[in-house]
């Protein structure tokens, strides 16, 4: 099975290659959509997409691929669960930790930029008032919940940019299933989180 979902990754990998990342160069090549950026500053953009069409729309933006990319190898697998909890009488079960996408950011290394970001921002975090954080193009899903949680973790201000107000009710649910309502409430009132939609966002 294992070497099943490493085939499926090369495939997926080659396919976003060919017909996403070639189609946005053959774009910009052609001038059918300009450069333009997005941000008045310089930020850290991290992605849990594989190709490059961040850094290809907005110029000037550092972006860290959190689940690697189209020019090397791309992460496919499924979230951590209460088997991946280490305690003094149990093991890790290990069976299936392939499997995992945390395990396959390490083994595969895509995720030291991330990490470099996070060390940064709890630097950043003890020393100023905050950081401030977008989050946009991301459902928010339980899926990435270890990933979620940190990134929140270091963050005074969350800004979550939906596209339809039905986005930010289904983003506004899985928070919920990932925090439970009560603590959802209490990173909404200590992180001044806002649901904004992109026609209203203004950096």
């Amino acid at each position: 099975l294992y070497d099943e979902l490493l085939k499926l990754s090369e495939i997926l990998r080659i396919y976003l290659d060919v017909f996403i990342n070639n189609a946005i160069t053959i774009i910009f090549e052609k001038g059918l959509v300009p450069k333009t950026s997005l941000f008045k500053n310089d930020p850290t953009v991290i992605t849990f997409n594989y190709t490059n069409t961040f850094e290809t729309l907005y110029s000037g933006t550092k972006v860290r691929h959190l689940h690697g990319n189209t020019s090397d190898k791309i992460i496919l697998g499924v979230n951590p669960d209460d088997n991946d909890e280490f305690d003094s009488k149990n093991d890790v079960h290990t069976d299936f930790l392939r499997f995992k996408k945390y395990y396959q950011r390490v083994l595969n290394a895509t995720d030291i930029g991330y990490l470099n970001c996070i060390n940064q921002a709890k630097e950043h975090i003890e020393i100023f008032s905050g950081n401030w954080l977008v989050v946009a193009g991301h459902s928010l899903d339980v899926t990435d919940e270890d990933i979620i949680k940190e990134v929140f973790s270091v963050s005074n201000e969350i800004t979550i940019v939906c596209h339809s107000e039905k986005s930010i009710a289904d983003s506004i649910n899985n928070l919920i299933r990932i925090y439970g309502k009560k603590e959802f409430d209490n990173i909404r009132a200590r992180r001044n989180m806002r649901f904004k939609l992109y026609s209203d966002f203004e950096q």
